[in-house]
């Protein structure tokens, strides 16, 4: 989980890491590019979001992460700063993304039924 660290610096990292993947004959376990093993283990949370001066750049960089899957919402509660899942996402969001950060991701994160 990448809580209060962001995401911005997710895709590049996928980015480098798939780049180098033709590279590593040491590592025979790995079967598939690391960003599908970043894509599926790794959950991302809007607190803290990176939100630049434009929105439509969050959206760029949202569709970086593509496809967005293990969003988890988290509030930073008991923190004076608490964020409202209303203004969690400083864009509108999918109802399908909505429901698996508020209520599908998390069970699934800590492997609860």
């Amino acid at each position: 989980m990448t809580e209060e660290n962001g995401f911005g610096w997710l895709p590049s990292l996928r980015w480098r890491l798939d780049a180098g993947y033709s590279l590593l004959e040491g590592v025979p376990h790995l079967k598939q590019l690391p960003s599908k093993y970043i894509r599926e283990n790794i959950y991302i949370s809007p607190q803290l979001f990176e939100e630049p001066h434009r929105l439509p750049y969050f959206c760029d960089l949202f569709d970086q992460l593509s496809p967005v899957d293990n969003v988890v919402f988290t509030s930073d509660y008991p923190h004076w700063d608490t964020d409202d899942p209303d203004e969690a996402f400083p864009v509108p969001i999918s109802p399908g993304l909505q429901r698996k950060s508020y209520f599908e991701n998390a069970p699934k994160l800590y492997g609860l039924q």
